[in-house]
C-alpha cells in the first residue's frame, strides 16, 4: 500500500472521536432527547458556553452546526466553532479540521493546513495525529523542502516506535525505495528490518518481508521462509485486496523468472521459481510443475505421483486441462489407481470446463470444414500401429485407376448415374449391398456412390447398415480406395458412425489421433474401445506401449494389453505378443 493509500485508509476508520468525562456536554447530548425543543435548547446552552471561550462547547457546536442538529446546518458557522475550539487545544477539532481540509469538505482543499492542524494535535501526543501527520508528509515527500523531509522522517519514526503498523509499513516502504537528493538513502536491510518487525501485526509487511526473503534482498535469501511468509499473508488474509494483489504480483514474477531460467537450460533454477509461482496460486505453474515431473524419468514411477498432486491442485484453481490429465492418468494407472469410473468422472469435470479433447470420452468431437488436423494426407493412413518386424510404407500417393477408367468411360458414367437416380425404388439394404458387391470387384468409385445413398437414409430393416456405410467410407477415403488419400474426409464418416455407436469405427478413428499426435484422444478413444469389448483397440494400445508411440515404452504394459487383446478374440496380438517376449527374454 502506497502512504496516499495508507492516509486515506485512516481518514476513513479512525472516527474523531472524543474521550467520555462527567463534564462533557457532547455526552450528556447523546443521552438526551432529540425533539426540537430539546434540541434547541442544547443549542441554546452550547452557543452561550461556546461564546464564553469553552472548548468542549465549541466543538459540539461545530458538530452541530455540521450536521444540522438543534440549530441550522451552517458550513462555515462549524468552520469558526472547529477553529476556535482546535485554536483552544482540542485535539478533536484539530483532528476534524485536517479532515475538513484533506478531503475539501465545506472549505477549498488545502494539504498544507491539513498538515497544520494534524501537525497541532500530533505535538500533543495524539498516536492517531502522528500517523496521520506522517502520511501527509508522505503524500508529498518527494516535494518536500529538506526541513520538512526530516520532519515528516521523525515523525514516522515516533509512529512506529509506538508499533503503529501503518506507519512502520510506510517507514520500512521509506527505506526500500529511497529518496533522491540525498534526503534518505536507499537501504533495503534496514526495511526488511521494519517490515519484519510489523509482520505478526500488519498483512502488507509480512508480504514485503517474505518478498525480500524470497529474492535475497537486504537479508540474506532464503526461498522456504519467504515463501511460507508470503502464501500465510494471503491464505490469512483472504478480504485483503492489497496483500492479495502483492502475493498475486510476486507469484507472476517468479512465473517470469522460471520461464527465463528454464529458456536458458537452467532446469534446477525453473523448478525452484515454478514452485514458489505454484504454491502462491499461479495455475499456469502448476501445470508446468505437474508436466516437468510426468515426463521426468524418475525411479518407481515418482514423478507420476508428483505430477497428479499437482494436477489435483491445478484442478482446484479451475483447470480444464488438469482435469483432462488426470482421467487420462486414471486411465492408464500412472502414479495413481487405475480406475476407468474416476478417470470419467476426472473427463466430466474437464469437459464442463469446456476442454475438448476430454469431450472425446463421451462423444468424438466433429469434424469442422477447417479443421487442419487431418488435411495432411499420405497413404494407408488407416493401417493400425506398425507390429514389431514391420517397416513403415513408403507407398506414394495416385488418382485411382478406377477414377481415371471411369472418367474416360463416359457412357459407363452415364449409366451409373442413371442407376444412382433411381435408388429410390431400391431398399436400403439393396443399396448398402450394391456398395459392398462394387467393392469387392474394386469398382470403389461406384462403391463409395453406394455408400454415400445408404449413409443418407437413416430408416429401415437393417438400421446399423447406414452407419456401416459411413464406416467404409471412412475406410476408403483414408485408403484411397478409388479417390485420392483424403484423411479429412476419412476422419469426418469415421466420426459420424463413431458417434453413431460404431465401435470399429471409434477405433480406427482413435488410431488416426495418435498417427497426428493427439495422443490423449486418441488414447481416450482406444480406450474406450476396449472397454466395449473391442480387441483391435486393445492390440494397438499394447503396440503403442511397445513402441512409445505417445506414451513411454513399457514392454509390461504393452504385453498387458495385447494379452486383453487376445482374451477379446483378436489373434493378430498373438504373433506380436510371443514376439515381444522373445525380444525381452534376450534383452532380459
Amino acid at each position: 500500500m502506497n502512504p496516499s493509500q495508507a492516509f486515506w485508509t485512516i481518514m476513513i476508520h479512525i472516527p474523531f472521536r472524543k474521550k467520555e468525562s462527567s463534564g462533557s456536554l457532547r455526552s450528556k447530548v447523546r443521552g438526551a432527547s432529540t425533539s426540537p425543543s430539546s434540541s434547541n435548547h442544547h443549542g441554546d446552552s452550547f452557543t452561550r458556553l461556546a461564546r464564553q471561550g469553552d472548548a468542549i462547547a465549541q466543538f459540539n457546536l461545530a458538530m452541530m452546526h455540521m450536521r444540522g442538529e438543534g440549530v441550522m446546518r451552517d458550513a462555515a458557522a462549524a468552520q469558526h466553532w472547529f477553529e476556535e475550539s482546535a485554536s483552544h487545544g482540542n485535539i478533536h477539532a484539530q483532528r476534524q479540521l485536517s479532515k475538513m481540509y484533506f478531503h475539501g469538505l465545506g472549505v477549498p482543499r488545502c494539504m498544507e493546513t491539513a498538515t497544520y492542524w494534524t501537525r497541532k494535535a500530533a505535538d500533543q501526543g495524539d498516536p492517531d495525529s502522528e500517523i496521520l501527520l506522517s502520511q501527509l508528509y508522505a503524500l508529498t515527500a518527494k516535494d518536500l523542502r529538506a526541513e520538512h523531509f526530516d520532519s515528516a522522517l521523525a515523525w514516522l519514526h515516533r509512529a512506529s516506535e509506538q508499533k503503529k503498523p501503518t506507519a512502520e509499513h510506510t517507514l520500512a516502504g521509506w527505506y526500500y525505495t529511497g529518496f533522491d537528493g540525498g534526503r534518505l538513502a536507499r537501504d533495503p536491510e534496514k526495511a526488511f528490518e521494519i517490515w519484519r518487525g510489523a509482520a505478526d501485526r500488519h498483512a502488507e509487511s509480512r508480504c514485503h518481508a517474505g518478498e525480500l526473503m524470497l529474492l535475497g534482498e537486504g537479508v540474506e535469501q532464503n526461498v522456504s521462509t519467504g515463501l511460507e511468509w508470503l502464501r500465510l499473508a494471503g491464505e490469512e488474509n483472504p478480504g485483503n485486496v492489497a496483500v492479495l494483489e502483492h502475493v498475486k504480483r510476486i507469484a507472476n514474477e517468479a512465473m517470469e523468472r522460471a520461464i527465463v531460467a528454464r529458456d536458458d537450460m537452467n532446469d534446477k533454477r525453473a523448478m525452484i521459481w515454478f514452485e514458489v509461482a505454484s504454491e502462491l496460486g499461479n495455475v499456469d505453474a502448476t501445470l508446468a510443475m505437474a508436466d516437468l515431473h510426468y515426463e521426468s524419468k524418475e525411479a518407481d514411477g515418482k514423478g507420476f505421483l508428483i505430477a497428479a498432486e499437482y494436477y489435483k491442485k491445478a484442478g482446484g484453481l479451475g483447470s480444464a486441462y488438469a482435469f483432462r490429465r488426470l482421467g487420462t492418468m486414471h486411465l492408464r494407472g500412472e502414479g495413481v489407481l487405475e480406475d476407468v469410473v474416476t478417470a470419467y468422472d476426472n473427463y466430466k469435470l474437464a469437459a464442463h470446463l469446456g476442454d475438448r479433447v476430454a469431450k472425446c470420452a463421451f462423444q468424438p468431437p466433429e469434424i469442422s470444414t477447417t479443421d487442419s488436423l487431418f488435411h495432411f494426407n499420405t497413404a494407408n493412413e488407416l493401417c493400425p500401429s506398425p507390429s514389431v518386424s514391420a517397416t513403415p510404407s513408403t507407398t506414394t500417393t495416385t488418382k485411382s485407376k478406377m477414377l481415371q477408367k471411369l472418367a474416360r468411360r463416359s457412357v459407363k458414367n452415364k449409366a451409373l448415374f442413371n442407376a444412382m437416380t433411381t435408388s429410390a425404388v431400391l431398399t436400403r439394404e439393396e443399396i448398402f449391398q450394391r456398395g459392398q458387391q462394387a467393392r469387392k470387384e474394386a469398382r470403389y468409385l461406384e462403391a463409395i456412390a453406394w455408400f454415400k445413398e445408404a449413409a443418407a437414409q437413416e430408416t429401415g430393416i437393417y438400421p446399423d447398415q447406414h452407419v456401416e456405410a459411413m464406416m467404409i467410407l471412412g475406410i476408403m477415403f483414408g485408403l484411397g480406395q478409388g479417390v485420392d488419400v483424403d484423411k479429412h474426409e476419412a476422419a469426418t464418416w469415421l466420426t459420424r458412425a463413431a458417434r453413431r455407436g460404431h465401435v470399429a469405427a471409434k477405433a480406427i478413428l482413435g488410431s488416426m489421433y495418435v498417427n497426428e499426435g493427439e495422443y490423449e484422444m486418441g488414447y481416450i478413444l482406444l480406450r474406450q474401445c476396449v472397454d466395449q469389448g473391442n480387441g483391435e483397440a486393445a492390440y494397438m494400445l499394447g503396440m503403442n506401449y511397445w513402441h512409445g508411440n505417445g506414451v513411454k515404452e513399457d514392454a509390461k504394459e504393452a504385453k498387458r494389453w495385447l494379452n486383453i487383446a487376445i482374451q477379446l478374440g483378436y489373434d493378430k496380438a498373438l504373433q506380436d505378443l510371443r514376439e515381444i517376449e522373445n525380444q525381452t527374454e534376450k534383452s532380459g
